[in-house]
């Protein structure tokens, strides 16, 4: 009788090489996590390419269970995830060497702690003259315009580094995710956009009133409708 060949060994890989979980090879993510404020339980959203350590991409929960199966043959990634983070030449001693990256800043804002909920005119401030004195912040933060400053409360001072600004909305607003990606100085809160991101992100913001707003200008429009039927009746 012949005897049966033994049957080759099945090797199972992981679905792609090409990006590994930033908590498996990056010795900085817990610096990370608590700069930001983010969960650890997060974790294992976030990855990097295997042959790259200056992004971190943040990706969707079914992502994350698709790169967690092992297969026979595995499939060569391109694109995978937001970026969410980018690792910056130079930063202040006190800040985390990674910064947001404005691509992500929407969909992981929900999960920051280091961010400020923003009135809609401060954000149209800041994207129109790129940058505010910590004391006009601080002013804003006291007129209800700004929240969540005392969150970034080093001792007296603002601790430096990158930070989410998001959209505040009000009781009758849909919740729409945007945010703006800025940076806190000794001096002054910055916007860490290139100019043609500021300048999409302000007409974003402008086409878009509040229901106050509308309110408001509808209003106006009454008033100087009746103001009109005045000046007639003094004519006649």
């Amino acid at each position: 009788e012949k005897s049966e060949k033994p049957k080759a060994e099945v090797i199972f890989r992981r679905l792609t090489k090409e990006y590994v979980p930033v908590a498996e090879v990056l010795s900085d993510w817990k610096e990370i996590l608590d700069f930001y404020g983010l969960d650890a339980s997060l974790s294992h959203r976030f990855v990097m390419r295997a042959e790259g350590d200056k992004s971190i991409f943040f990706i969707s929960e079914a992502v994350a269970e698709l790169l967690r199966q092992e297969v026979k043959l595995p499939t060569r990634m391109v694109m995978c995830g937001v970026a969410a983070f980018q690792r910056t030449g130079a930063h202040h001693e006190r800040a985390c060497p990674w910064q947001l990256a404005q691509e992500g800043a929407a969909q992981l804002s929900q999960a920051l702690k280091r961010q400020l909920t923003c009135s809609r005119s401060f954000l149209r401030k800041l994207l129109a003259e790129k940058e505010l004195t910590i004391p006009e912040v601080r002013s804003a933060a006291a007129e209800g315009e700004v929240n969540g400053l005392e969150a970034l409360l080093d001792g007296d001072a603002l601790r430096p580094g990158s930070i989410a600004l998001t959209l505040r909305s009000g009781p009758d607003e849909e919740k729409v995710p945007y945010a703006v990606v800025a940076n806190v100085s000794e001096g002054a809160l910055e916007l860490q956009l290139r100019p043609q991101e500021a300048a999409s992100l302000l007409e974003d913001l402008a086409g878009q009133p509040t229901v106050q707003e509308m309110l408001a200008a509808k209003e106006t429009d009454s008033k100087d409708d009746v103001e009109g039927e005045a000046d007639v009746e003094d004519n006649d």
